[in-house]
């Protein structure tokens, strides 16, 4: 089952569904965790920038916040968890 499920991402990613994800500086392996932290943060620093320059109508900065201390908490935990096991 879990073999099947590999297979279908593959040939996602070879059809030209491709799937971006940012190195760990650490393990050197693509991360998802670390990719959704960035990208939660990118969110939030433009929200905040936002608040006062009024680019966009309607973001909320109070989600993006949340958004961004849920990404860091798990990156920070997965990364944590890998420490341990070593």
């Amino acid at each position: 089952m879990l073999e099947k499920i590999k297979q279908k991402i593959k040939d996602l990613q070879e059809q030209g569904v491709p799937l971006f994800f940012i190195k760990d500086p650490i393990t050197k392996q693509p991360s998802v965790s670390l990719s959704l932290l960035l990208v939660s943060f990118g969110l939030s620093f433009f929200s905040l920038i936002n608040k006062f320059a009024k680019i966009v109508q309607g973001v909320d900065i109070e989600n993006s916040f949340q958004l961004l201390i849920i990404c860091a908490s798990l990156y920070f935990g997965r990364s944590l968890s890998k420490k341990m096991e070593k």
